[in-house]
Order: structure tokens, then C-alpha cells, then sequence
């Protein structure tokens, strides 16, 4: 995971000269059901950097506009914690999220289980996501052991930072 977030922040940091790059912070609240777990509800935290594109001009009519394919790339680290029922569990993420008119994203990660003795389980996690600020969301985990976690849930999230304008 250590080596997956290092590469994560070295690809997210080149090739984007022309693109303003600011820190952001944005917390969630998400409610949802867990196929074989039933409702459960979430709260996270993601810092990480937004990447303002440039803006290209366009002409419409004769006039000079600005802004139509105007968008946002949000790389950051998710850190959170899920409740069900009768348990809950921890879950660090790397995603990227690209807003343009909606927001689409990508994650994968970690979450970690405690069995009824105590031993920590650990599980490998992707997510996927589409909306603005308010997101449909599907989540994935498996275990070594091939336990398999399948979530679909709504998140609403508020990036805060210099200059987020949608």
C-alpha cells in the first residue's frame, strides 16, 4: 500500500504544468446496504490536491466564451470508518476523482475487520462513484480467505479548499 500511495502521489505531481494545482480537504457522510450485512452508514475524510485544467476559449455566435470543457482532477487519500448492525470496520483509500459537469471516481485500498476473536482482517477494496455532491456509490472488498463484501450506498461529500468553484 505504501509503495501504491508513493506512486499514486509521484504520477499525480508531473504532467500538469498548465493546471493551477491547490490542497483540498472534503468529508462525507454515506448511508447505503451491504449485500449479506444490511444498512450501514459511513463517515470519511479526503485530503489531497485539486487540479484546476485550463480553460480554453471557445467561440459561439461570433463571441469569444470561456470555460464549456472547464475541469477538475481531485487525486487524494481517503481515510474512514463504516457502521453496520453489529460491527464496523476501517477503510484507507487512494482515489481520483475528474469534475467536469458531474463527478466521476476510481479508488482502491485497504479495509481492515476484526473477527469475533479480535484478529484483524484485512481486505483489499475498490470503489466507484458518479454525481455532484451527492454520489451513487458502489464499493468491493475481499479477503485472503475470499470473503467478499459487495456495498452500493449515497455519499455526500463538500470539498473544501483555495479556489474550488464549480
Amino acid at each position: 500500500m505504501k509503495r501504491f500511495i508513493l506512486v499514486f502521489l509521484l504520477i499525480s505531481l508531473t504532467g500538469l504544468t498548465k493546471a493551477e494545482i491547490l490542497p483540498y480537504i472534503s468529508p462525507g457522510v454515506q448511508i447505503g446496504y451491504g449485500f449479506g450485512q444490511g444498512f450501514f452508514y459511513s463517515g470519511q475524510i479526503t485530503v489531497g490536491f485539486s487540479y484546476n485544467g485550463p480553460r480554453k476559449p471557445w467561440e459561439v455566435g461570433g463571441g469569444i466564451h470561456h470555460d464549456p470543457d472547464h475541469y477538475y482532477i481531485f487525486p487524494g487519500v481517503t481515510f474512514g470508518k463504516r457502521f453496520y448492525k453489529n460491527y464496523s470496520y476501517s477503510y484507507t483509500d487512494v482515489q481520483v476523482c475528474f469534475v467536469g459537469i458531474v463527478g466521476i471516481g476510481y479508488g482502491i485500498g485497504r479495509q481492515e475487520s476484526k473477527s469475533s476473536g479480535g484478529e484483524i482482517i484485512p481486505f483489499k477494496r475498490i470503489k466507484v462513484w458518479g454525481g455532484v455532491f451527492v454520489n451513487a456509490t458502489y464499493d468491493y472488498a475481499k479477503s485472503k480467505e475470499g470473503v467478499v463484501n459487495h456495498n452500493l450506498g449515497i455519499i455526500g461529500v463538500i470539498p473544501f479548499g483555495k479556489e474550488i468553484n464549480y
